[in-house]
């Protein structure tokens, strides 16, 4: 339509005797102005793209900034639950103890009464006690394994391939140490024990170094130290 315009414009001028230059000069002023027109909404649309692009990423950044602490959290956690189980553990030798020193450590233990009761009757206490909190301790490794494998997999979509893959195979490891763990107690196995340490010792905590390096090249850790 504008350029309609302008040509009806320049049939008025040249027909009326006007300069055939400043038909011209005309002309070109006003199809410059809109060659600038569409160049500016079209810059204004490229614009408004851009920033939600930007804007999209920052809040992808941020995501990424919030999830890999708390992956971090959960992680050391779970190992650190599994870790109890195939260390050296010293047990308190309950049979060497009066009755109200034993009443105390069972007040402590986070176990049904009936568990309690079973504690207080036996004639070997220590074993008791130690198969107790052996079971404690196998249910908050396996809680704490739980929860850092569910993070992982809800936040997936905020990790790259590189992290998420080598999150997925210390995960994978620390299950396997877990069943490991679980089956030498229900078979009172000393292989499967000592197969669950070397997961822990051997596999996962060189990984832990690994991870931790990746993490921190992701939160730009270098920059502010």
């Amino acid at each position: 339509m504008k350029l309609r315009i302008i040509e009806i414009i320049f049939s008025i001028i040249t027909f009326s005797g006007g300069a055939g230059a400043i038909g011209y000069g005309l002309f070109v002023f006003l199809g410059k102005k809109s060659i600038e027109h569409k160049f500016n909404e079209s810059f204004e649309k490229y614009k408004s793209k851009l920033n939600a692009l930007f804007s999209r990423i920052s809040k992808i950044q941020e995501k990424e900034f919030e999830v890999l602490p708390e992956a971090w959290t959960l992680l050391v956690k779970a190992i650190g639950a599994i870790d109890q189980l195939v260390g050296l553990r010293l047990i308190a030798n309950l049979d060497g103890l009066n009755d109200a020193q034993i009443e105390e450590i069972i007040n402590t233990l986070k176990t049904p009464e009936s568990e309690k009761d079973r504690l207080r009757k036996a004639t070997n206490k220590t074993k008791v006690y130690d198969e107790i909190i052996t079971r404690n301790n196998i249910g908050e490794a396996r809680s704490a394994q739980a929860a850092f494998h569910n993070y992982i997999i809800l936040n997936k979509i905020f990790l790259t391939e590189e992290l998420h893959s080598n999150f997925d195979k210390i995960d994978k490891l620390l299950i396997n140490a877990f069943v490991n763990v679980k089956m030498s107690e229900e078979l009172k196995s000393q292989e499967q024990a000592i197969e669950a340490y070397r997961i822990v010792s051997d596999k996962i905590k060189p990984e832990i170094n690994n991870i931790e390096k990746i993490i921190q090249n992701r939160l730009h850790y270098h920059e502010v130290n």
